[in-house]
């Protein structure tokens, strides 16, 4: 079976049924793309046949079926470059021609594209016959007709610039050689090959001679010629049956006369005079690379016959062959020859000097092979065509390891014994089809090579064909099809961690932890399964064994057979027998080993030393009951208060907890969190939402999964705090005759009232809940409201000094700005606060703001409570914007000017001038957040006949939460009712009325508002709900119970 994925123009892989791998490589490339699978063979491939034709789509000149796309200009008026070649893995390297390209001539059967030039100058270009590369030849009759034609004038005066441009990431560049080589820059690797341009002659023609008898029937060429290589002896012989003449080169080449000018327009012949041109790599006239080729006018002139100049380009072959000769020992001959001769060619075949021949093959790209152990290679064979010797007497041919090849290898530089490096194998042998009838495939044992390139992490392989002899004729021989095939079988591979896992009772797999550290831990001793995956890159067959042992290396559980085979890659599974571990708790690590099957039989498996060790713990015992601590809320005690939320620190006695599961006031322990080494404490924080007795719930989870008992923490959350409390009923006098309003919380802050603020029936009078129920009534107006106001502090975190110099336990100031309370911080407002009002505002729509109840700062309010003007308001549903909409405000900071922002929560219920609403603020200060409820009041003795939304607090859906978006600040003046503060000055004065202000140092909850608004503050309520726990002294007691509510102090008569 073929394996596409490591399959290329060059060499192939393929799986063979005993279970080895086969790669097979060619020096040439063999295959060609094939995506439409048109020879049918189901394979993405087919053989390369570089015959030349005009391709329907584009009009270039393309071939047949190449590995690579090459493809060249059709001239005349078509556009695009002279030749344009797209490598395998995309790069495009195009080269152009500096004069204007004529129209082609294609010969098909010549296997070139001639472009005349006139004067008896072409252009031809001919690809080599595996397609990959090309030359480009200037032929011209004389140096004279080269002259004639003014394109070429550039050659002999400053030279040529032939155009060549690469896409992005590629770069040209000068080699050592005197070539070119295109690059990517990214890794450096070549892609294609500009070889060093070459001009030749053709003074061969006067030494070339009719080829002997012996000469004949052989066939091929060094250089050039468009028949594939297996083929050249046969045409020879065809070409000799119809009596077609035959010459002979000094080198021993026989060539059909009638197509020597075909034969060297691709590289000169033995013989010819060559001189290498002068080349530099230039920028060209449109900013690409190029290549400036220049001929000196002297050599030029002294050149006989038929000229010929060659710039040329090619991909960059993973593998390469060169020929050496010793009567031409600089004379390069490197992926250019399509028959390789060795031995001495002597006069008696045509060579006046007796020339020496030897031939080299490199394979590169031999990555398969790099990557295998010594051991893995199971064979190695290079395979030659011998289809021509001298005669049908044998002599010695040697296969030789050697040194890498290239574009520069001579006989000067390469015959040297410091390049051949190893012997693999000598034959006496010959081969001749029509004199011996023996030509046939030359097969040598390479196995060594593969090993050294195993064995030395090479990707290349370079094999060397030489005779014995440096005289004797009987040892000339011609091969062609130089071929390298390995068999190899890699061991199975090595299981990988990533795929061995645990399975227990239906859990997700446990991944391997290849550490006792962290491993995974069962509860249970049974129903533990391994599970691994095994691979293998050859054979068809796997099968596998486990063992387990304690960390301390123990054997425990070993599998003394083999599992069944199975194909890879396959997961096989065994579960461990309970009677494995003989105690309550260890650790432990599981292997997996892997044999594969060669033609049938058990072949090489992995070893216990190569296997990952996956360790797993195997614990059967229950972890301790956890402890719960907290310093907000300590078991047993009543403590913080809605808002406040709690640390709680849960620990354990067992040094294997990895986890706490837990719940507050359900038994669902649905929220865990793991500590960062096991047995280690954890905290949390939870939110206190309600007052009252809760119940924490917490239990200790260990790594197998066991659980301890669950602790049971039970705290009390502590009752809304009233900072304030003023029914706005009474008045009191002090002794300097200060009216007064009393405090009927705890804390006793009490109210000063102005002279001039009038009072009138409150809000449970006028249902006829409460008779007694004054309110305070505003008519905004400074004048009659007088600069005294009604003030009072808020929350003071100190006792202040009484009227006789004592402490108190209160913290009144009879209204003078908080100046014996100035000591109020953030931390008197940790979570919050609410505050609360019933107001009867007189007007339904207002252009100015009115604020019922506020408390100052220095130059801001730090809330405020009331009716916003309506070009503050938000827009209804149906984009209308209201007159005036209730609202709560919270300056981000007490500073003057427009240095700071306000955030607010609006309702837009509307505002009815005359009637009385509940609003309750609310800033909650662990979410950042307020909101503003809104309860409309009944009017009617009996609740059952007020409206259904009556006494019911509502918080608008959009618009009544609001961030807040300010830093905490402490305002340490006074609450003022009926007015606010901008700029440090009086501001947004209330028109109407207010009572039943309340304050409280925490955020209230939706049902201890409902109560509020529902009236549970007098006895008279008859649907009251009942007490509300207040605590404001901390000591417990029931102050808001409705029968029970005292009327608070002032400093003068109540």
């Amino acid at each position: 079976m073929l394996v596409e994925s490591e399959t290329d123009p060059w060499q192939s892989v393929t799986v063979l049924p005993d279970g080895n791998s086969r790669l097979t490589a060619g020096v040439d490339a063999e295959r060609a793309p094939d995506p439409a699978d048109v020879d049918g063979d189901g394979t993405s491939w087919r053989e390369v046949d570089a015959t030349l034709i005009a391709q329907p789509v584009d009009g270039r000149i393309g071939m047949v079926a190449a590995p690579v796309d090459l493809t060249f200009s059709a001239g005349g008026s078509a556009d695009g470059p002279l030749a344009s070649l797209t490598t395998p893995d995309g790069h495009t390297v195009a080269v152009d021609t500096p004069f204007a390209i004529p129209e082609a001539i294609i010969d098909p059967d010549g296997g070139q594209v001639l472009y005349p030039l006139g004067q008896g100058v072409d252009l031809v270009v001919t690809p080599n016959a595996d397609g990959t590369s090309f030359s480009e030849v200037i032929r011209a009759e004389s140096a004279d007709a080269l002259a004639a034609v003014p394109e070429l004038d550039g050659l002999t005066d400053g030279g040529l610039v032939f155009p060549v441009s690469v896409s992005d990431g590629l770069d040209v560049r000068s080699d050592e050689a005197g070539g070119f080589t295109v690059v990517e820059v990214a890794t450096a690797r070549t892609v294609a090959e500009l070889p060093a341009p070459v001009a030749w002659d053709s003074a061969a023609d006067a030494v070339l001679e009719a080829a002997p008898d012996d000469a004949l029937a052989e066939g091929g060429s060094v250089a050039g010629g468009s028949a594939a290589a297996t083929e050249a002896g046969a045409q020879t012989a065809d070409a000799e049956a119809a009596g077609t003449d035959m010459v002979v080169a000094p080198d021993g080449e026989v060539i059909e006369a009638g197509r020597l000018d075909e034969r060297r327009a691709a590289a000169p012949v033995a013989g010819d005079s060559t001189v290498a041109l002068g080349a530099e790599l230039v920028e060209a006239s449109d900013g690409d690379a190029g290549i400036r080729v220049a001929v000196d006018g002297a050599d030029l002139a002294a050149m006989d016959g038929v000229l010929h100049i060659d710039p040329n380009i090619g991909t960059k072959k993973p593998g390469g062959k060169a020929v050496i000769q010793s009567a031409f020992p600089s004379t390069t001959h490197y992926n250019d020859a399509t028959s390789f001769p060795l031995g001495a060619c002597t006069a008696t075949i045509g060579c006046p000097t007796t020339n020496v021949v030897r031939s080299a093959f490199q394979w590169t790209g031999l990555t398969a092979i790099k990557n295998l152990k010594s051991s893995d290679v199971v064979s190695a064979t290079f395979t030659v065509f011998g289809y021509h010797s001298y005669a049908c007497s044998s002599r010695p041919v040697q296969v030789w390891r050697t040194a890498a090849i290239g574009s520069s290898t001579t006989w000067n530089n390469f015959a040297g014994s410091s390049k051949w490096h190893a012997k693999l194998g000598e034959k006496n042998i010959h081969h001749k089809d029509n004199y011996c009838n023996n030509a046939r495939n030359i097969a040598w044992d390479v196995k060594p090579a593969a090993k050294w390139a195993a064995s030395n992490n090479s990707a290349r392989i370079t094999l060397g064909m030489k005779g014995t002899s440096t005289s004797d004729v009987y040892s000339w021989k011609r091969y062609s099809n130089p071929r390298l095939e390995i068999v190899y079988n890699r061991a199975p591979k090595v299981p990988r961690a990533s795929e061995m896992k645990l399975e227990f009772e239906g859990q997700a797999p446990e991944a391997c932890s290849t550490s006792g550290t962290g491993a995974p831990a069962f509860s249970s001793k049974t129903g533990i399964v391994m599970r691994g995956v095994a691979r293998d890159q050859d054979s068809p067959q796997v099968r596998v064994k486990f063992r387990v042992r304690t960390s301390g290396g123990t054997s425990v559980y070993y599998t003394e057979n083999w599992s069944g085979w199975k194909t890879p890659p396959a997961t096989f599974t065994r579960t461990i027998p309970s009677s494995t571990f003989s105690s309550t708790s260890g650790v432990y690590y599981w292997q997996m080993i892997v044999q594969d099957q060669l033609d049938g039989s058990p072949a090489r498996n992995t070893t216990f030393n190569q296997s990952p060790k996956c360790y797993f713990k195997v614990d059967t015992s229950r972890p301790a009951t956890p402890s719960v601590t907290s310093n907000q809320y300590p078991a047993g005690e009543i403590s913080g208060g809605v808002g406040q939320s709690g640390t709680f620190t849960f620990d354990s006695n067992s040094g294997d907890v990895v986890t706490y599961r837990y719940s507050l006031d359900s038994d669902g322990l649905g929220s865990s969190k793991s500590p960062s080494t096991p047995g280690g404490p954890v905290s949390v924080t939870l939110p206190m939402n309600r007052e009252g007795s809760h119940l924490l719930y917490v239990q200790a989870v260990d790594g197998a999964g066991n659980t301890s008992d669950v602790r049971h923490h039970r705290f009390t959350v502590d009752f809304p705090t009233t900072a304030a409390y003023w029914h706005l009923d009474e008045y009191g006098y002090t002794s300097e005759g200060t009216r007064t309003t009393p405090d009927a919380g705890a804390l006793g802050h009490t109210l000063k009232v102005g002279a001039t603020i009038a009072r009138v029936p409150g809000p449970f009078a006028l249902a006829g809940l409460r008779t007694e129920d004054l309110a305070l009534e505003f008519d905004a107006d400074e004048t009659t409201w007088g600069a005294t106001g009604v003030t009072n502090a808020f929350g003071c975190s100190d006792d202040t000094t009484g009227p006789d110099g004592v402490p108190d336990g209160r913290t009144e100031d009879l209204g003078n700005g908080a100046s014996a309370c100035v000591d109020r911080t953030v931390d008197d407002f940790e979570a919050g606060f609410t505050v609360s009002a019933f107001v009867r505002p007189d007007v339904s729509t207002s252009t100015s703001t009115m604020m019922a109840v506020s408390q100052e700062g220095t130059n801001r309010a730090s809330f405020h409570l009331g009716v916003f003007a309506g070009e503050h308001c938000p827009e209804d549903e149906s984009g209308v914007q209201p007159g005036a909409c209730w609202g709560i405000g919270m300056y981000s900071a007490d500073a003057g000017g427009g240095t700071t922002t306000q955030s607010r929560a609006f309702s837009l219920r509307p505002i009815v001038a005359g009637e009385w609403v509940h609003l309750t603020g609310v800033f909650n200060a662990t979410e950042e957040e307020m909101s503003l409820f809104v309860c409309p009041m009944g009017t009617d003795p009996d609740p059952r006949n007020d409206p259904p939304d009556a006494w019911f607090p509502v918080v608008d859906a959009e618009h009544g939460t609001a961030e807040y978006a300010g830093s905490r600040w402490a305002a340490d003046r006074a609450v003022r009712l009926g007015r606010s503060m901008y700029g440090g000055e009086a501001a947004y004065r209330w028109l109407g009325a207010v009572d039943e202000v309340r304050l409280y140092n925490a955020p209230l909850g939706n049902g201890q508002i409902t109560r509020i608004c529902s009236g549970d503050i007098t006895s008279e309520q008859p649907f009251a709900p009942g007490a509300e726990r207040e605590d404001g002294d901390g000591d417990d007691s029931v102050v808001g119970d409705p029968n029970e509510i005292p009327m608070g102090e002032g400093d003068g008569d109540a």
